[in-house]
C-alpha cells in the first residue's frame, strides 16, 4: 500500500484501539447504509424538517452501489467512480452538465453523512482521507432558472382542476414549495396580520410571508368554514376526498394542465416558486425582500438566481444615487497643433 493508505489503515486501527480501551464495543462492519440512516436519524432529531428528498435521493443513488460497503474500506478510487457513473453520459453537453450538477448534489449528501461519522462515530471512521480532497464537477451549476408569464399563469389557473387550482394559487401568492402548501394547516393564515406561516421550511427555520390583498382573500376563502387544526388544502372529490395531498401528487398535474394551457415545455410545481420571485425581482422587488419570503438563508442564492431580471431596479438606484461631478455631457475636442 502506498504511504496514505499506511497513514489510514494505521489511524483506523488506533481508533478501534482507543475505543476497545474506552469500552467502546466496536463488533462487524459499519456499512455505508448503517451510517445513512444514523446520520438521517441525528438530522431529524436536530433540524424537525421533512427529510423525504434526501431519503429519496439516497435509496435511489447511494444505497444500491455503496450501502453494502463497510465504511473503513472506502477508498478515493471507489467514491470517485460511483460518482462520476452518476454523471456518465454520451448525450449532448447540456444534458452533461445537468447529471453532473445532479451528481455534486447527491455526493454533497453522501459527504455530509460521511463528515457526520468522522465527527460523531470516530470508532468506526478514523479518517476523511476517502473523501476530503474530491473535487465537484465545476461550472456545472450556472443558473438556468425559466419562469412563465402572467398570461401563462392565468391560462394554467383555468385548465387546473379545483382542488389543484387552489395549489397552483397558492405556491403564485406565496413562492411557497409544494411539500411546505400541502403541509399547512389553517392555523398558519393569519387573516389580521395578511400572513402566512411556514414553520418549517427546506432550511429548518420558520418564516412568515406576506400575502398581497388578493392572496389574503384566497386564503380567506379557502380556510373559511374550517377548524385552526385542519389542513388548508385537501382533495375535493372521490375516494381521496377531504384528505392531504401526498408526495409527488402534483406532477402528473402539471404535465396535463401545462398540455391544456398549451405550455410548452411542460414546468413543474417548482417553476411556480420561480416565477413568484421572477416577478418580484422584475418588478423592482430589492433582493432580501425576496430572499426572505422565499426563506433563504442569505440573498446569495436569491441574487445568484433572481438578480438578472432586477436590473432595472439596479440602474434606477445607481442613477438616483451617483452625484454629477459637473462634467460636459458631450467631450470637448482639443485641436491638435500642426
Amino acid at each position: 500500500m502506498s504511504f496514505q493508505q499506511a497513514q489510514d489503515a494505521a489511524r483506523a486501527w488506533y481508533g478501534q484501539l482507543a475505543a476497545h480501551d474506552a469500552g467502546d464495543a466496536v463488533s462487524g462492519p459499519y456499512t455505508v447504509a448503517q451510517l445513512m440512516e444514523d446520520y438521517l436519524k441525528d438530522r431529524q432529531s436536530k433540524k424537525r424538517k421533512d427529510l423525504s428528498h434526501t431519503r429519496y435521493t439516497m435509496n435511489a443513488h447511494i444505497l444500491p452501489k455503496l450501502g453494502h460497503i463497510d465504511v473503513s474500506k472506502l477508498t478515493r478510487n471507489k467514491l470517485e467512480t460511483w460518482r462520476d457513473s452518476l454523471a456518465a453520459t454520451d448525450l449532448d453537453p447540456e444534458v452533461m452538465r445537468k447529471r453532473q450538477a445532479t451528481a455534486n448534489r447527491i455526493f454533497t449528501i453522501l459527504k455530509a453523512a460521511l463528515n457526520f461519522g468522522y465527527k460523531h462515530r470516530e470508532n468506526r471512521i478514523a479518517t476523511r482521507a476517502a473523501w476530503e480532497k474530491i473535487s465537484p464537477f465545476r461550472q456545472v451549476d450556472a443558473p438556468k432558472i425559466r419562469h412563465i408569464s402572467v398570461e401563462e399563469c392565468k391560462r394554467l389557473i383555468a385548465a387546473c382542476p379545483p382542488d389543484f387550482r387552489k395549489l397552483v394559487r397558492a405556491a403564485l401568492y406565496t413562492g411557497c414549495r409544494y411539500s411546505e402548501i400541502t403541509s399547512l394547516r389553517v392555523s398558519a393564515f393569519d387573516s389580521a396580520a395578511n400572513t402566512i406561516h411556514i414553520a418549517m421550511s427546506k432550511s429548518g427555520k420558520a418564516r412568515n410571508i406576506a400575502l398581497t390583498d388578493e392572496g389574503t382573500s384566497f386564503f380567506e376563502s379557502v380556510a373559511d368554514g374550517k377548524a385552526d387544526d385542519d389542513y388548508l388544502f385537501t382533495h375535493d372529490e372521490g375516494r381521496k376526498g377531504g384528505k392531504p395531498w401526498g408526495h409527488s401528487q402534483q406532477t402528473y398535474w402539471m404535465n396535463e394542465v401545462c398540455k391544456e394551457a398549451k405550455i410548452e415545455p411542460a414546468v413543474s410545481f417548482h417553476i411556480l416558486r420561480h416565477t413568484y420571485a421572477s416577478q418580484l425581482a422584475m418588478n423592482k422587488t430589492p433582493m432580501p425582500v425576496i430572499a426572505a419570503q422565499l426563506g433563504h438563508a442569505d440573498t446569495r442564492m436569491t441574487e445568484r438566481h433572481y438578480a438578472h431580471l432586477g436590473q432595472s431596479y439596479v440602474a434606477d438606484v445607481v442613477r438616483a444615487n451617483l452625484p454629477s461631478f459637473g462634467f460636459e455631457s458631450k467631450p470637448t475636442l482639443v485641436q491638435k497643433s500642426a
